[in-house]
């Protein structure tokens, strides 16, 4: 399950959190007026970890993915804007650090750097490789991520709006369950997996049983005819001092 632990942003819209705001462990309520920086923070956290300037959020679209640049979330009165990200995943903490430079009108991200805090250790340099190495870690969506994570007020019926294997994959994730059904789902692979092998095993031993059975005969064949040879062997000896009546 991942935990996002802290943000911190500069110069995202109108954020100006030049020191990490931390979350608590559990519900987290982020409250205030309409354009006070709500939807911003969500923006920045979805940034930062995702890499994707086109996820914009408003009640008016409905959280759905649309088409968005750089250069609309840079604050205007600023030539670059800071994103970094803390979260963690089981036991190991990570940070993903982010940063995009207005250039003549148009904005491009610059630096991104994807590190594990636990072992301290730079797992990835460059915007893709970032955006790469995050998602294969988290190994949700932005959209799985936003449902899980943040729950908008007045916003909860678009959970229904998922199809039902959404809807389960997000249950599982909130319940810590995708664990659990990931090494179902893998003792179930390995488990058909061992039957083929099981029965393979099973068809090669039938037929040694049926070879030893053919071997068993033709050893009782040759111990017969061994037998039988060692009688005629016996037998010679007379017939060759057998002398017909008259000679």
């Amino acid at each position: 399950m991942v935990v996002i632990e802290s943000v911190r942003a500069y110069g995202f819209r109108r954020l100006k959190l030049d020191h990490p705001l931390s979350f608590n462990s559990g519900l987290t309520v982020v409250r205030g007026h309409n354009e006070a920086g709500k939807s911003s923070l969500i923006e920045a956290i979805l940034y930062g970890l995702y890499g994707d300037s086109s996820i914009l959020i408003s009640k008016r679209l409905g959280y759905r993915r649309v088409e968005g640049r750089l250069d609309e979330v840079v604050n205007h009165g600023l030539d670059k804007m800071r994103i970094e990200v803390v979260f963690r995943v089981g036991s190991n903490r990570y940070k993903v650090y982010r940063e995009v430079e207005r250039q003549g009108g148009r904005a491009r991200q610059t630096v991104a750097e994807f590190e594990d805090l636990t072992s301290k250790r730079l797992l990835a340099s460059g915007p893709m490789p970032v955006q790469d190495q995050v998602e294969r870690l988290i190994g949700l969506s932005w959209r799985e991520m936003l449902v899980t994570n943040i729950v908008a007020q007045k916003d909860l019926d678009r959970i229904i709006t998922l199809t039902q294997g959404e809807r389960e994959s997000i249950i599982n994730m909130m319940m810590g369950l995708e664990v659990y059904n990931e090494a179902v789902k893998r003792m179930g692979s390995e488990r058909s997996e061992l039957s083929k092998e099981l029965r393979s095993k099973e068809e090669l031993l039938k037929e040694k049983e049926r070879q030893l059975q053919d071997l068993e005969r033709l050893k009782e064949n040759l111990e017969n005819m061994k037998k039988r040879v060692s009688e005629i062997q016996s037998e010679l000896p007379e017939k060759r001092d057998f002398k017909p009546k008259g000679e």
